[in-house]
């Protein structure tokens, strides 16, 4: 798990989170819900298969539930809820004890939505921070906007975090030995 390692991740939080490595070479990244794996994605690693895919879904049956990512963390004191975007940066901030909770794959899927809102209002705030992709896709700007409008529309109080230049995402600041509160503390205020 030198790969894991590079990211910054502890083999405790590797462990705690059961994370491994599938037949095919990619990344295995469980959802748990109550001690239990309910549903799980794979991401791509260099040398795995489908390079294509940066991330794919289990396929849903009878015996998976496509649960939020993060929901046994949310019994963790603190009265800020994380909502970060990508695979390692949900578990950047798992591994620094945060309440943290994530689509992992992308955005949260219509589904999954009724769930976000019920836990973020459980909470005092909440902290949104995604990728810096404007020199690509945008993406992380066109998260932290429908995030946002989610949030306002259910008048949720949040703050959006901007990761420092000259790093992408929270996990490479965070592999870089960067500190989360920094960029908790240095948010602005979201729209209420």
């Amino acid at each position: 798990f030198a790969y894991l390692r590079s990211r910054g991740l502890s083999d405790k939080t590797i462990s705690d989170l059961r994370i491994g490595r599938t037949n095919d070479g990619r990344l295995s990244i469980p959802y748990m819900k109550n001690g239990y794996v309910a549903y799980y994605c794979t991401r791509h690693l260099p040398g795995g298969a489908y390079p294509e895919s940066k991330y794919r879904k289990q396929k849903k049956d009878d015996y998976c539930e496509h649960v939020v990512w993060g929901l046994d963390t949310l019994n963790r004191g603190g009265d800020t809820l994380v909502i970060a975007e990508g695979a390692f940066d949900a578990i950047s901030f798992y591994q620094e004890n945060y309440p943290v909770i994530s689509a992992i794959t992308g955005f949260f899927s219509h589904d999954q939505l009724p769930t976000v809102v019920s836990i973020a209002k459980k909470f005092k705030r909440v902290f949104i921070v995604y990728d810096d992709d404007s020199a690509t896709s945008n993406a992380g700007q066109k998260f932290t906007q429908r995030m946002s409008e989610i949030l306002t529309r259910n008048r949720i109080p949040f703050i959006v975090g901007t990761v420092p230049q000259p790093y992408h995402d929270v996990s490479e600041y965070y592999a870089a030995g960067g500190n989360l509160d920094y960029i908790i503390q240095h948010a602005q205020d979201g729209l209420l």
